[in-house]
């Protein structure tokens, strides 16, 4: 192609438009750290717009409104367990005793869970070593950070250090195991034999078995 039809071919070019795309500009209305459930996800220019050193105080922010923003959510309308149709063979003094010390055994057990949740360690360490955190009343109290690791290691290892953090934190403090008591099939049984005492009673032989209807 000659020099005049190369300046006419980008002459053309230019006429209609065909110049290549300006590459794409990252987005800067982003927040720096975002937390979704317990996930931890860092814009990658967040060195640019915050002191790796305040790191910490961006996650602490970020991880209570995400808190926040699920509990307005709630967690949906709760279920009734259904209810197995209440059994009516007899019940002899062997199989009483045996569900009693079943019962009492499953509460001793479900006193050792709640020690340990009111026990539970204040601070919890990322297994890198480079982040700890703590919480009070539900919500996340403090970040650590290690200040001069976050300057230099790849998002994705400072990412997968503070999930680690706030996962456990959110599990040291989730409650919901313990908020119903105790769900083991001997306190189940029980509970139904104690819903019906006329039932129950007619199971132990203290009253006359119902007869078939008239």
């Amino acid at each position: 192609m000659s020099d005049e039809e190369e300046a006419w071919s980008l002459t053309d070019s230019w006429d209609y438009g065909d110049e290549p795309a300006a590459a794409p500009q990252p987005e800067t209305n982003a927040a720096p750290v975002t937390v979704t459930g317990t996930r931890v996800r860092l814009a990658p220019d967040w060195r640019e717009r915050i002191d790796p050193r305040s790191l910490h105080t961006e996650v602490v922010t970020a991880a209570n409104q995400a808190a926040a923003e699920a509990a307005l959510r709630g967690t949906g309308p709760v279920r009734e367990p259904v209810r197995p149709d209440p059994a009516t063979d007899p019940i002899t003094p062997a199989d009483a005793l045996r569900l009693l010390d079943s019962v009492r055994a499953d509460l001793d057990a479900f006193a050792r869970q709640v020690a340990a949740f009111d026990n539970r360690p204040e601070w919890v360490d990322s297994d890198g070593g480079h982040v700890s955190g703590s919480t009070a009343h539900g919500a996340v109290r403090e970040f650590e950070i290690d200040a001069k690791w976050a300057r230099s290691a790849p998002n994705a290892e400072i990412e997968a250090e503070l999930t680690d953090v706030l996962t456990r934190l959110r599990d040291k403090d989730d409650p919901s195991a313990l908020i119903a008591g105790p769900r083991t099939p001997a306190v189940a049984e029980l509970r139904a034999l104690t819903a019906d005492p006329q039932a129950l009673l007619r199971r132990v032989g203290l009253l006359p078995s119902k007869g078939p209807s008239a």
